[in-house]
């Protein structure tokens, strides 16, 4: 047996694993215009929970709040 991952022995290629993060990691995450006002900090500190199952993003967690 190869030692491979399936999307290697499909594509022939080794996947990019770039996108994969730690969990519990410090995470920036972008607060949108519409939420901050013109002199706010533009990105907020939160922890990496896990991937959302619905769309290419990440499940953080508000360190302050201890909401997702």
């Amino acid at each position: 047996l190869r030692k491979v991952t399936p999307e290697e022995a499909w594509s022939g290629r080794k996947p990019n694993l770039a996108h994969l993060k730690i969990f519990g990691c410090l995470a920036m995450v972008h607060v949108a215009s519409g939420q901050r006002k013109k002199w706010d900090p533009k990105s907020e500190e939160r922890i990496f929970v896990g991937y959302c199952e619905t769309s290419k993003g990440y499940r953080t967690v508000d360190r302050k709040t201890k909401k997702m």
